[in-house]
């Protein structure tokens, strides 16, 4: 494991991560942690070797081997015996090491050196092929040079030697050449990983995908390397779920990171920010902490949550060169700014300003001080603002036309417009291209159209439709327009309109279909009508359209043809607002007909599905028909019609009316006298108020 750590985190690697910052790779330098027993026992030996005390650290070495760390133990041992002059010993045990999986306790090696400096490294009681694992602890690529040549070692190992050299020289296709010839010589995962290694830093991403896939490579470092490839290849779902899996190993604090990121990116914020903050609890100082910190508020800011400002600050206060300092700044004033906490978002966009002229949240600072300033009624410093953004270079087109706008409306504010309609129609004269005046010529129009001024309004819908013919705006003046020559009693007009609009705005067909369809109902001319409402097919227009056609074949008297439509909203559309009308027409079908059973059974199925106040007009129907059918529990239902009614009293006066001449039609004189009574109390209340 130390070999794959260096290979992915060694030095000139990191300044490379450094530049890639905004990436959620990771510029970490860790050791591998190891939490089995069998290390801890080979911790605890070398370290009493240190002390001298040799005794100790044998049943320690001899512990190891008890726990699967066999080579190790073999090796400590005859350490141990070689201190104490037992060369014999020493050997024997040297002898046994006769395979090599992982080399991470040879570093150790090292701390043993000052003991036996000239004998312990360079006895041949070591072989080469042991000795060799020792250029993975050298930075100096000379040294590994001179251990590779000086040590006689199988192809597949002298291959892994060159191919680590040349990865340490970040010459990454020369390394991986040796590194795939040392896994066809003889294959093991630890190879493996050098090669999805070097494949990463050649920008090999399907390499790295498709190797993995062929050899199952099983190392935490393949599981991070692949979620990291699968990050870049937008696979974000799937890349999270790795890293997850890779939060307990070696790499658990750039696994966390990068789940952290995935999560963010998945925008499950609330996950985001425990992975955030676990990662913080472990990754107590380095350059990345600053990114932890800044992405864990903005994940909190995502959530609404106020706590947000506190990792902002933190940014603030632990790194004052921090390069996404004016980016903290920025989001301080917006976060003071939303809670009106006007002067400290004027300190952070300020010192934003001051600090970091060139950054590009520049004319977004403006932006907020001049509102700020607005809000403060200081519409001269809001207009300087304004205008600052004017002045500056690599604007958006957005911001720019946000900045035309409100000097305008700043122009106003302070005297320079009568009314706002006269904002409105200097800024059209002005900025005929801005993206928002066919938006402000619609507005105008609308303005015109409520004070029935409608020749005017007339004018500004054309104007929309003929100069901005393309924009969702002329798609409502179409609208609109129609309606408008329906006001002016000029229905020929509104239908020419709207017939000829159906080839141009086709996002608004159907819209256009009801509309016409409406018109035409209102002429009278119902076939039309009809004819356009079956242009309808949208599940938010379907059931009023639907409706409608029932209530022509109803009021035509096509009893059977009008429950079709009904029926289609109370099977298809159990949530329309329309469902209580449905039910309503359709039990007045069988009442016209004579089927007061039928009549009944519908309401009852109506009365069931709905609730609160949309039963209460199916009640009053039921109320009726058993009324007709001279049924005395017509007036029960009519109270109880009555009580859901609330505080309307008019409306409840209303339905005691009809249930005080039920009762008079059936001659139930207690209670006439009852509901007369109470049609008192409330007709006096409604008076006394």
């Amino acid at each position: 494991m130390g070999l794959i750590f260096l290979l992915v985190f060694s030095t000139q690697v990191l300044d490379e991560l450094n530049r890639a910052r905004d990436s959620y790779l990771i510029p970490l330098k860790l050791e591998p942690a190891y939490v089995d027993k069998g290390e801890s026992y080979l911790n605890l030996s070398v370290i009493d070797i240190r002390i001298g005390k040799l005794e100790t650290a044998l049943r320690e070495a001899k512990m190891a081997g008890f726990y699967g760390r066999v080579s190790e133990s073999h090796y400590l041992q005859g350490v141990i015996y070689y201190l104490r002059g037992d060369t014999k010993k020493a050997i024997s045990h040297f002898e046994k090491i006769n395979r090599w999986q992982y080399p991470y306790f040879l570093q150790q090696m090292y701390d043993f050196s000052p003991l036996k400096i000239d004998t312990l490294l360079t006895n041949k009681m070591i072989p080469d092929s042991l000795r060799f694992y020792l250029i993975f602890y050298e930075t100096d690529t000379t040294k590994i040079r001179n251990l590779i040549d000086k040590s006689k070692l199988p192809a597949w190992q002298k291959c892994l030697g060159e191919g680590y050299l040349a990865y340490k020289s970040r010459q990454f296709e020369k390394a991986l050449s040796f590194f795939l010839e040392s896994y066809r010589e003889k294959p093991s995962d630890y190879t493996g990983v050098c090669i999805l290694a070097s494949q990463y830093w050649l920008g090999e991403l399907d390499s790295i995908l498709s190797f993995q896939k062929k050899y199952s490579i099983i190392s935490p470092l393949a599981t991070y390397l692949k979620a990291e490839v699968l990050y870049y290849k937008d696979s974000i779902g799937l890349a999270t779920e790795l890293f997850l899996s890779d939060t307990n190993s070696t790499y658990r604090i750039h696994a966390l990171f990068g789940a952290a990121w995935g999560k963010y990116r998945l925008e499950n914020y609330s996950e985001s920010v425990d992975l955030f903050q676990q990662f913080l609890n472990i990754y107590k100082e380095g350059e990345l902490r600053q990114y932890a910190l800044y992405r864990l508020a903005r994940a909190l800011l995502k959530q609404g949550k106020l706590s947000s400002l506190e990792y902002f600050e933190k940014i603030v206060g632990e790194y004052p060169d921090s390069p996404i300092m004016n980016d903290t700044y920025l989001l301080l004033g917006r976060i003071h700014f939303l809670l009106n906490h006007l002067k400290e978002a004027t300190y952070w966009f300020k010192r934003l300003l001051s600090e970091y002229p060139d950054s590009r949240w520049i004319p977004y600072s403006y932006r907020y001080l001049g509102i700020i300033a607005t809000r403060k009624d200081e519409f001269g410093e809001a207009l300087n603002c304004y205008l600052s953004i004017l002045s500056l270079g690599g604007v958006s087109e957005e911001l720019i036309d946000e900045a035309h706008y409100r000097i305008e409306e700043t122009k106003w504010k302070m005297g320079k417009y009568p009314t706002k309609l006269n904002m409105f129609k200097a800024f059209i004269s002005k900025y005929p291209e801005s993206p928002r005046t066919p938006s402000l010529i619609l507005r105008i129009g609308n303005y015109y159209k409520a004070a029935a001024r409608y020749k005017k309004a007339e004018s500004y819908f054309k104007k929309a439709i003929e100069d901005y013919p393309n924009s969702e705006e002329a798609d409502e003046a179409v609208l609109t327009l129609g309606k408008v020559y329906l006001s002016m009693g000029e229905a020929e007009k509104s239908i020419k309109l709207l017939e000829e609009s159906l080839q141009k705005r086709t996002s608004r067909k159907e819209e256009i279909y009801l509309e016409l369809g409406n018109i035409y109902y209102d002429m009278e001319d119902l076939e039309k009508a009809i004819q356009h409402y079956r242009e309808i097919f949208s599940p938010s227009l379907l059931p009023y359209a639907k409706y409608q056609i029932g209530l022509i074949y109803f009021e035509l008297g096509l009893f059977k043809e009008a429950r079709i439509p009904l029926r289609n909203i109370i099977d298809e559309f159990p949530d329309s607002k329309f469902l209580s009308s449905a039910y309503l027409l359709l039990a007045k079908t069988f009442m016209r007909e004579g089927s007061l059973e039928e009549a009944i059974y519908v309401v009852d199925q109506g009365t069931n599905k709905l609730s609160g106040k949309m039963k209460i007009s199916l009640l009053q129907l039921k109320a009726k028909i058993y009324c007709q059918m001279h049924k005395t529990e017509a007036l029960n239902i009519y109270l109880k019609t009555a009580e859901m009614m609330g505080e309307d009293i008019n409306g409840t006066i209303k339905i005691l009316k009809e249930g005080l001449k039920c009762a008079e039609l059936l001659n139930e004189t207690e209670k006439i006298e009852y509901f007369q009574n109470l049609i008192e109390v409330l007709e006096t209340h409604e008076e006394s108020d």
